[in-house]
């Protein structure tokens, strides 16, 4: 991805199929004995594919590494927690791919109330904004995301091709909604322009979980218990992403900006796509910018790491609800 193009997804929305809210699940019942204002935030950016499936989400993560045209895309998870807290913020990167190259690759992400119970139903607004160029309109909806099987786009289900998303994570609990948005974009199809200055579209997708009354947080393997290891009654910023490795501008000002990579999806997923078929996207040559744009950010883990250009451009794509599993 480069500074004009956004290739990686730029997130998706189900606006296509009516639908206004996914997951309206009564919430649990308020619980006694609450720790304080706690939450856990996960935002999501990089190669990514969103499922919604009934109450939940799954969250599929689009493998590539050992390619000749992009450089490799690293899923890792970076846990920052409350600096009140005295934790230290912490990486889980090559313990991931250990569990991936193990076989290890179907993950929950689940949310237990204080007596033990499972929290299941996942909030987000799916419908798509009336004008994509009015940012503050219902700003944090689902809906700002690109769903590539909307009627904008392939107005169908595409056929994936199997063991391309390790691992698939299932979302089970807590508000999902738009992080942030990207500058006006062109969408391309074929290499033709297909909409000029479509509008905004969410470059990123956040995930909030209310764990103010004691709620335990747990990100789960086939394998392993726990992955996470969060602390309750702490408050964490958790990133996930599965994007390149940003450059350090302190060590290497000359390097260049990633490569444009939503052609990945085509190229390692949905492989029945004809060239003249696929959509790309570009930022407008006179850009809008919205009140919550994507800005170029210090790295949250790493504070010597510059977001350039910003990852959080590079979020994930979302497919129709309903069908079959990612995996």
């Amino acid at each position: 991805m480069n500074r004009r193009q956004f290739g990686a997804g730029l997130l998706g929305t189900a606006g296509a199929i009516g639908l206004d809210r996914l997951a309206l699940a009564m919430a649990p019942p308020r619980r006694l004995n609450a720790t304080g204002p706690t939450s856990v935030k996960f935002t999501f950016a990089g190669l990514l594919v969103f499922h919604p499936m009934n109450d939940i989400f799954e969250l599929g993560i689009l493998r590539a590494r050992g390619l000749a045209s992009v450089s490799d895309h690293i899923f890792r998870i970076n846990i920052v927690p409350d600096p009140n807290s005295g934790e230290k913020p912490r990486q889980l990167n090559d313990v991931l791919e250990g569990y991936v190259q193990d076989g290890d690759v179907i993950w929950s992400l689940d949310v237990q109330n204080n007596i033990g119970n499972a929290d299941i139903g996942v909030q987000a607004t799916l419908q798509e904004p009336a004008n994509r160029h009015q940012s503050n309109q219902r700003p944090k909806d689902l809906g700002w995301m690109v769903n590539v099987e909307s009627r904008k786009f392939h107005s169908r289900r595409l056929t994936r091709l199997p063991n391309k998303l390790k691992p698939i994570i299932t979302l089970n609990y807590g508000q999902l909604n738009t992080a942030c948005k990207t500058e006006s974009v062109d969408v391309y199809k074929g290499g033709n322009i297909k909409y000029d200055n479509f509008g905004f579209i969410a470059g990123a997708t956040e995930l909030s979980i209310d764990t103010s009354h004691g709620e335990k947080v747990v990100l789960k393997t086939q394998k392993q218990a726990d992955i996470l290891g969060l602390t309750p009654g702490v408050s964490y910023d958790i990133e996930v992403l599965n994007a390149p490795i940003p450059p350090n501008p302190a060590r290497d000002p000359n390097q260049v900006p990633p490569e444009e990579h939503f052609h990945l999806y085509y190229a390692l997923l949905f492989s029945g796509v004809g060239d003249s078929n696929r959509f790309s996207f570009m930022s407008h040559p006179k850009p809008e910018i919205p009140d919550d744009h994507c800005d170029p950010v210090v790295h949250k883990f790493d504070p010597a790491r510059m977001f350039e250009p910003d990852p959080y451009k590079c979020g994930g794509i979302t497919l129709n609800p309903g069908g079959d599993a990612l995996g």
